[in-house]
């Protein structure tokens, strides 16, 4: 995951290349294909839009895998910039874990790697570019419609889905936001929110949740639209904004997303 993520556009380099329709389209149905365990057939769909879909032993977590990825031009530029996805086609846990500001919020890939890891989660989405790597923001993928990384959510949300979003935040910015920042998106708190704040407070974070303390309006991720996509379905949303002083520590990262999981109950 280190690698990847220190390889892909940087803010202002303008890597990344908008899918058209029929992109979506076809990507959304390799996702579908896997799902149903059709990892030869989603390969076969993805291929001519430059991805490769590889089943890969994870040893550490003694999990079977299966990652799609964009091959990388000889060049070694990106020709789309979507991102990374990886799934875990037995997975128990219906908890999906996405990386929309892999870049722009530094160190949130391992958090969400933590957290795939702790919860054995579905799977593992990670944008392709920085968050500003074009000027109009369509690489913001948390807030720019028409992406891939949005076409996975919503083909991979439902009503049982628990969509968990790291995201990060400066201290010097948000004095009085604690640690931690835990937000449904919406407003009063849903009871997993308070559920997953009240674990993290106890685990020693200091928290604030959105709804329920003014001091982190702010940082609610009402406009975020993996959020509303699966609010629609009905499924459960979580949006964590983690100061950079615990996504420094890796012991607090692994804490935090262990507690998270076992929170939300994966």
């Amino acid at each position: 995951m280190r690698a990847f993520v220190s390889d892909i556009p940087e803010r202002g380099s303008g890597a990344y290349d908008p899918p058209i329709a029929g992109d979506l389209r076809t990507f959304g149905s390799a996702v579908s294909l896997l799902l149903a365990g059709q990892v030869i057939g989603a390969g076969r769909l993805l291929d001519p839009l430059g991805y490769q879909v590889e089943r890969f032993y994870d040893r550490q977590s003694q999990r079977r895998l299966v990652v799609v990825r964009e091959v990388r031009a000889a060049d070694g530029s990106w020709p789309h910039g979507w991102g990374l996805f990886v799934f875990d086609l037995q997975a128990a846990s219906e908890m999906i874990v996405e990386v929309p500001h892999p870049l722009y919020d530094v160190k949130t890939p391992q958090v969400g790697v933590d957290l795939f890891d702790a919860a054995h989660a579905e799977a593992l989405l990670v944008a392709g570019t920085h968050r500003y790597a074009d000027a109009d923001r369509g690489s913001d993928v948390a807030h720019a419609d028409g992406s891939v990384f949005g076409e996975v959510n919503r083909r991979l949300a439902d009503d049982r889905s628990v969509v968990v979003q790291p995201h990060g935040f400066d201290e010097s910015e948000h004095a009085g936001d604690g640690d931690v920042v835990v937000s449904g998106g919406i407003a009063p708190p849903p009871a997993h929110v308070k559920v997953v704040g009240s674990g993290l407070t106890q685990a020693g974070f200091e928290v604030c949740v959105f709804g329920a303390d003014a001091a982190c309006d702010d940082l609610g991720g009402t406009d975020n639209l993996q959020g509303r996509w699966v609010r629609r379905v009905e499924g459960l949303f979580l949006h964590i904004e983690i100061s950079r002083t615990i996504r420094d520590d890796p012991e607090a990262v692994e804490r935090l997303a262990t507690v998270v999981a076992a929170g939300l109950h994966t």
